[in-house]
């Protein structure tokens, strides 16, 4: 409590409030007991343990302090028992640990994430920078491939203006299903309607404050219109490296989805140079997509399964399968056996001939004589 006028400079997080806090605590006594417990941004050494308490009367107009503000972020205190659930099941995804430390000029950002979880993407988090700030949110999900960058972004998932800088997180109107193990991108596309030249937050090492662990591929950044241009990693951006400001809000996705079964044990013998015909079978949810590795030439496997052709080579060789679809993958390695000659049966093959009476007296004489 300071009777001293003074004007506030930074930002700092008010954490708790004690109404009979004794005003006789303060050097500067103020008239009635209370205050706010505050948790500055100083670090430990500052005040107790980097908190300090706040009068009441501090922020009365006659107490020294011009321009203090208090923001209420939530005025609604009761935690209905859906709201605790939830709070219990969402996971929260985010680069960037120590939140905004920078303001950049490129328009676009991005962050790469994957699940851990059959899960639904709810919320997207974001800073903006300046007042009346324009957004626009696109989500690209890769399955399980890991991607190379965030992918072209298109049409927008979501958009909207913001009256206010700072963090805000919004809801998707239509989540996003995700599988465990798939990874996507979410891209973020800034446009301030002011002159100010650095619309996207990121995070960024500030000396004696703040340490930002920038891995390779996980952020991105880019500029452009109406599509973003090259994306340049973060790891490697000029004056960076950077972490993009962008988090993902998940809650769990009860899933009746099978992951892929290869039910084929064995493939039946190819001959050489005759046509081949072979169906695989499987088990799992939606569309099965099938690959492989090493077909023999002459060969070739379709993405529902057929394997079909004419073997060019003789010889015993090791395909390996691949069988996916939207949950998981699945492999096996078959053993194809390529034989020479022709794939056709003694009993089907030669003359079918009738010898009748003749043929039996023959015969017959054939045992007298061999038994002489």
């Amino acid at each position: 409590y300071s009777t001293t006028t003074k004007y506030a400079y930074h930002a700092a997080l008010l954490v708790g409030w004690n109404d009979n806090y004794p005003a006789e605590n303060f050097k500067n006594q103020p008239q009635t007991n209370g205050a706010w417990l505050v948790r500055n941004s100083y670090g430990e050494d500052e005040g107790d343990g980097g908190y300090f308490w706040l009068s009441y009367c501090q922020a009365e107009n006659d107490s020294g302090m011009g321009d203090l503000r208090v923001f209420i972020v939530n005025e609604d205190s009761e935690i209905e028992e859906n709201q605790t659930t939830e709070a219990q099941s969402l996971q929260v995804q985010g680069h960037d640990t120590n939140g905004k430390t920078k303001n950049i000029t490129s328009a676009w950002s991005s962050a790469i994430f994957q699940s851990e979880r059959d899960e639904s993407l709810i919320r997207v988090a974001f800073y903006t920078t300046d007042n009346n700030a324009d957004y626009e949110v696109y989500i690209n999900n890769f399955g399980k491939l890991k991607p190379t960058d965030p992918g072209k972004a298109e049409n927008a998932l979501l958009s909207g203006s913001i009256p206010y800088a700072g963090y805000h997180t919004v809801d998707l109107e239509n989540p996003v299903k995700l599988y465990k193990g798939d990874y996507y991108s979410v891209i973020v596309k800034m446009t301030l309607t002011s002159d100010y030249q650095y619309p996207t937050g990121a995070e960024a090492s500030l000396e004696k404050y703040a340490v930002a662990v920038v891995n390779e591929g996980e952020n991105f950044f880019a500029d452009g219109s109406p599509v973003p241009s090259l994306w340049i990693d973060g790891a490697e951006a000029k004056e960076g490296p950077f972490n993009a400001c962008i988090k993902v809000f998940t809650m769990p996705r009860e899933s009746s989805e099978m992951k892929p079964t290869i039910l084929t044990s064995t493939l039946p013998d190819a001959y050489l140079g005759e046509k081949y015909n072979f169906t695989l079978s499987s088990s799992g949810t939606e569309t099965i997509e099938w690959r492989s590795g090493n077909i023999p030439a002459g060969l070739a496997l379709s993405s529902s399964g057929v394997l079909s052709g004419k073997p060019e080579k003789a010889g015993e060789f090791d395909i390996k399968l691949i069988a996916l679809n939207d949950v998981d993958v699945a492999e096996t390695t078959l053993k194809l056996n390529i034989k020479e000659g022709s794939n056709v049966s003694s009993s089907g093959g030669g003359c079918n001939l009738n010898f009748g009476f003749y043929g039996a007296f023959f015969a017959l004489a054939f045992l007298i004589k061999k038994s002489k």
